[in-house]
């Protein structure tokens, strides 16, 4: 099962979305961690749960249409942009965890429309959670015995 850690600042439009991806599979069966804007406090505790995979869902600027997602990977990072909410670059902390507990570490990005503050997720990214939790519920989420 892979641990999904959402990374974002839900005060500012569809950067919340890491954080609300995790919020919505609460009480499923994947394990989630909702890390905020600072992704490093969390390291031990994803060291810990020892995962094989890390999902890091994230907004990210890839001058793509709102709400398009991308998987990236950690050398992928560098190439993308737009991370200005967070204490520590997406990439170097996805390396560092990577070092730290030698799973395989994903970028779950989405293309925001907007990170103004004050605002919720735009459309297309509520859309594009939608279409998450579906694929999930399908595919990852295991039934409650």
């Amino acid at each position: 099962m892979p641990l999904i850690l959402g990374i974002g600042n839900p005060l500012r439009g569809d950067d919340g979305f890491g954080p609300e991806l995790v919020f919505r599979i609460r009480g499923t069966s994947i394990h989630a961690i909702d890390a905020g804007t600072t992704p490093e406090n969390y390291l031990g505790a994803v060291v810990r749960m020892k995962p094989k995979l890390v999902l890091v869902a994230d907004a990210a600027d890839m001058g793509a249409s709102p709400g398009e997602l991308a998987l990236l990977g950690r050398d992928e990072i560098d190439q993308v942009g737009g991370f200005s909410t967070h204490t520590m670059s997406p990439a170097l902390f996805m390396r560092q965890l990577e070092d730290l507990c030698g799973a395989r570490i994903l970028m779950l990005a989405v293309q925001p429309a907007s990170t103004a503050f004050g605002q919720g997720l735009s459309r297309e990214v509520e859309g594009s959670l939608e279409v998450l939790l579906t694929v999930f519920e399908e595919f990852l989420i295991d039934p409650v015995p």
